[in-house]
């Protein structure tokens, strides 16, 4: 179902050596967010960043977190993935 909302996405490297873990972090606002919107295979919001001067090469596995906060009823989903190279 598409729902309006605003979407928040942080990028961490859990193993980073320098202790500095998140790597970056986005916000999408619902206005934004309704141009994204995805019905080909699959239904769903696509949201793409670039991470060219974030990441030099991908190596080493990475964390992704996406909240997204639906503003019809204000409740909040959250999830929380590693992603290999």
């Amino acid at each position: 179902i598409k729902a309006s909302g605003m979407v928040e996405i942080e990028l961490w490297n859990l193993n980073n050596p320098d202790g500095e873990a998140q790597l970056g972090k986005w916000k999408v606002e619902p206005q934004e967010l309704q141009n994204k919107w995805v019905d080909l295979l699959v239904t769903n919001y696509r949201l793409d960043f670039d991470i060219t001067e974030i990441i030099s090469e991908f190596d080493k596995p990475l964390t992704i977190k996406v909240k997204f906060t639906d503003y019809l009823s204000g409740k909040v989903f959250q999830q929380q993935k590693v992603i290999e190279p």
